[in-house]
């Protein structure tokens, strides 16, 4: 059974203008930012850590308010020492606007999620964490498709079964958005599923904020 978050059967009705979605923090990871000696090839454009996750933090708050909703796509740390785990997460998380967040379980945040489950103290109320990488939501009748992963047969960046699990339950979806794969591209191609043409890529390094749900693209145009 495909996990659904019916924004429009809240009690709080939430306008288009408070719904936000975004991936892959990667707070600490020193490999994304090209200041360091050893960095990735596609790095972000900061020198250090420092600059990265303060930046993080104030482009959300610039674009998330207080009582605004968001869909967290997984991968909030990368680097950070076990045994920090939890401080950094109460650390990050209680410095970010929100209402409510949907955190979907990443591939780098497994150990984080444990840790979690064995010390509930550390968690925060304003949000919901689910141990699958994807769920689907509806809003103002159109329904999305979110997912940690893109939608590929590539087996390091994409994953189709869990989109064609939902399908073949009757789901027919408008939106479908994913992270992961740390490409500035905004908008790629799906070529494995019957009638979805696009998905958005929602990661830091494609729009260095959240992004709006306005701003999505429908996938079958």
């Amino acid at each position: 059974m495909c996990t659904n978050i019916n924004l429009d059967e809240k009690v709080v009705k939430y306008n288009s203008d408070n719904i936000f979605f975004v991936s892959d923090f990667h707070f600490n990871h020193t490999k994304l930012c090209e200041g360091y000696e050893v960095h990735f090839d596609r790095t972000r454009k900061y020198q250090t850590i420092e600059e990265m996750n303060a930046d993080i933090v104030e482009q959300w708050n610039k674009t998330v308010g207080d009582n605004d909703i968001v869909f967290f796509l997984g991968d909030i740390f990368l680097g950070t020492p076990g045994s920090k785990l939890l401080e950094n997460y109460t650390h990050y998380m209680s410095q970010l606007h929100f209402k409510r967040m949907y955190f979907l379980r990443g591939n780098h945040d497994f150990d984080m999620f444990k840790k979690l489950n064995k010390n509930p103290q550390y968690e925060d109320p304003r949000v919901a964490r689910f141990a699958e990488n994807y769920l689907t939501a509806t809003y103002k009748g159109k329904n999305y498709f979110i997912q940690h992963y893109a939608i590929d047969k590539d087996p390091m960046f994409g994953i189709v079964d869990n989109l064609n699990h939902c399908i073949n339950e009757g789901m027919n979806f408008d939106y479908i958005v994913h992270g992961h794969t740390h490409s500035d591209v905004k908008l790629s191609e799906i070529r494995d599923v019957d009638n979805y043409k696009v998905q958005n890529n929602v990661c830091w390094d494609a729009w260095y904020r959240p992004v709006n749900i306005n701003e999505l693209v429908l996938t079958k145009e």
